[in-house]
């Protein structure tokens, strides 16, 4: 029995963030040509988007132990309260809907959420960490790249539109300088679709067969 494997590909940039111009790292990780997830670290604390801009895990690189909230009758019931001496809080009574029981704090780093953006389909994704703002496509209901990310601080992300007959339709297409390209040519190829080329910075690309 054959083994199907997939590549994810780690794609590590470093960029200034906010006016304290600190290097902040981010960690893109790539599957089946789309980006499942973000990883940002700054000021010592872990934090991970998935690609529909959800915050779906953080944690602190001096780590630590774990204190929650309990009890607490709010939005906060049994969520983390502390990781050490990092405190953490959540979005509580929100009047847009959007936010409730969301991370708001860590530490000093604020987390915000977009409201008010049913129609762009943005609403309740990450909007901003610190000051690093999030920005998603939203200009084309019907395109491809409707909802998809569009900014993380100074980086961009385009994706392939208008081709839907050469198998790159809706995957990334570029992520900062970094482009990345797929096999088209033979329909009936096994590399058909699959990435073919990635060009920019491409020594922090790393490969990883699951």
């Amino acid at each position: 029995m054959n083994k199907k494997c997939f590549l994810s590909f780690i794609l590590l940039i470093s960029f200034f963030w906010g006016r304290s111009q600190n290097v902040t790292k981010a960690v893109f990780h790539l599957s089946d040509n789309e980006v499942k997830s973000v990883e940002i670290v700054e000021a010592g604390i872990i934090f991970v988007v998935d690609s529909k801009g959800n915050l779906v895990t953080f944690n602190t690189a001096a780590g630590g132990e774990y204190e929650y909230f309990e009890p607490d009758f709010g939005s906060r019931e049994a969520k983390v309260k502390s990781i050490g001496n990092v405190k953490i809080d959540y979005w509580m009574n929100d009047t847009s809907g959007s936010r409730d029981g969301k991370v708001k704090t860590i530490g000093n780093m604020k987390i915000d959420y977009w409201t008010s953006d049913l129609l762009s389909g943005k609403n309740g994704k990450v909007k901003s960490i610190g000051n690093l703002n999030v920005d998603y496509w939203n200009s084309e209901l019907l395109s491809s790249e409707q909802g998809k990310i569009k900014s993380i601080g100074n980086i961009n992300f385009d994706y392939w539109i208008g081709e839907s007959f050469t198998g790159k339709e809706g995957k990334v297409k570029s992520i900062g300088n970094v482009t990345i390209d797929y096999f088209t040519s033979d329909l009936l190829s096994s590399n058909y679709g699959r990435i073919k080329s990635i060009n920019g910075n491409t020594a922090s690309i790393y490969a990883v067969r699951d």
